[in-house]
């Protein structure tokens, strides 16, 4: 069995140590930009700002790569994973392969052989990063998982942004479609410090 752990970016990933990431896991799945501090094997992502823009230089939350580049945390782990591939993979949604291929061609081009799609092409079913890693779980097979992140409360994020969109009825709908999921396809998720 592969054990696997899920980080996602609500506040109580904060609880997580670095090493613990690593230790025991054989597949660790980031969201957004989780892998900026923690190393992960797979990096789900929805939104194709969570790349970066023009002004994201020192922005909060913070963005994966700026226009001078990618961030010093993030690049260490694009290092040369086994069998001479790029490591961490990608779960991209395809609005966010479009918003990179409009706003950030230098990434697109980086991400092009290892990027996969989220969900059928155009699906508006699913809109949140947070549940990308279900339907990762589901490609690869895997039905058990440790997750941290989910707090899916308030407005603040593992790196201490908030946003907007972080709010009581947005929950409420991630809440609702993250539990028939995991219940429809037989998802088990252990949430630990939360």
């Amino acid at each position: 069995m592969t054990k696997t752990l899920i980080i996602s970016n609500g506040p109580s990933a904060k609880n997580l140590s670095v090493g613990l990431a690593r230790y025991g896991y054989d597949v660790v799945i980031g969201v957004n930009w989780t892998c900026l501090t923690y190393p992960c094997d797979w990096i789900c992502v929805h939104d194709g700002p969570c790349f970066g823009a023009e002004d994201q230089e020192g922005a909060t939350p913070p963005r994966l790569c700026t226009p001078k580049g990618i961030k010093p945390c993030f690049g260490k782990w694009l290092a040369p994973g086994r069998n001479g591939t790029l490591a961490p993979k990608w779960f991209v949604h395809w609005h966010a392969l479009d918003w990179l291929r409009a706003n950030r061609s230098d990434i697109a081009e980086l991400l092009s052989h290892e990027y996969v799609m989220t969900w059928p092409a155009k699906c508006p079913e699913v809109p949140y990063s947070g549940v990308a890693p279900l339907h990762l779980m589901r490609i690869l097979g895997l039905s058990k998982a440790d997750a941290i992140g989910y707090d899916m409360d308030g407005d603040d994020d593992h790196a201490g942004g908030t946003s907007v969109s972080r709010n009581p009825s947005r929950w409420e709908r991630e809440r609702e479609l993250f539990e028939r999921l995991c219940r429809e396809w037989h998802l088990t998720l252990n949430m630990i410090n939360q």
